[in-house]
Order: C-alpha cells, then structure tokens, then sequence
C-alpha cells in the first residue's frame, strides 16, 4: 500500500505470517581512510564533523539504507545518503573512498575485511556474530535498537 496506495485487500488484516523468511544482520564497514577504529569513534566523528561522511545505500528501502537511516536516528548523527542503482557499484565505491561507510552483508565484505580494503566497526543484531566474535554489536557501543 505504500508503493501502490489503494489495494483491494488490506495487507495486515488478509495476510498471515507463515514463517520467518530472512534473519538478516549486517556489518558497519568503513573505508581505511576514515579515522575511526570502532563505533565510538565514527559516531564521535560524525558529531564533531557533520556532512564530512557519506554512506552508500543500494537503493531507497533496501536493507543497506534502512540500517543506515536508523543509525543515523538511534546515534543521532546526520550520516549523507548516497543512492545506487545496485549494492556492488555502492561497494565499489567503499573500497575505493568515495564513500566512507556502510551497513553491508558479511558474505559482500568479509573478502575486503580480510584483505585490509575495509575496516569492520561493528554487527547489527542482538548478540555478536559465531565467524567475527571479536565484534561489538551496536548496540554493545551503546547505540540502542
């Protein structure tokens, strides 16, 4: 209804959930560049230097820009969307420093972490990821939701 406005059915009251479809956690990646080395810090640089960061969204409602806007809402920092058409130009940018950070998947960026190409800040979700157990979750850097 959002997109298409009036349906002839109503979406909460004629649909009932089957099964969950996705668990889905993403890792807050930033460019080397960024002089930040964990959640703290970018948030404390975001702060003191609003409109400085940038982050790649692969388009408007995917899960790259809703976790982002939420960050944005809960850290209370203005962090600049920058839209794509697709997640692998967004990324491509990361690595390369047009865009500072971003909410990605762990299978999208663990290549980049390993190699030094981006630096790894924190996992969304309730505990900490079984692969990266180091990790903080965000809100462990006290950025609650």
């Amino acid at each position: 209804p959002s997109i298409y406005g009036k349906l002839p059915y109503d979406t909460l009251r004629d649909f009932a959930p089957v099964t969950q479809t996705v668990n889905l956690n993403n890792l807050l990646v930033a460019h080397p560049s960024v002089p930040a080395n964990n959640l703290r810090e970018l948030i404390a640089l975001a702060k003191a230097k609003p409109g400085m960061l940038n982050y790649g969204s692969s388009a408007i409602g995917s899960n790259t820009h809703v976790a982002a806007e939420l960050f944005n809402v809960t850290a209370g920092v203005s962090i600049t969307r920058i839209n794509y058409k697709g997640v692998s130009m967004a990324l491509t940018d990361l690595v390369s420093g047009r865009v500072q950070v971003m909410f990605l998947t762990p299978g999208a960026v663990t290549a980049h972490i390993k190699t030094g190409k981006l630096r790894v800040l924190a996992v969304t979700g309730a505990k900490r990821m079984g692969a990266m157990p180091d990790l903080p979750t965000v809100a462990e850097s006290r950025v609650p939701g």
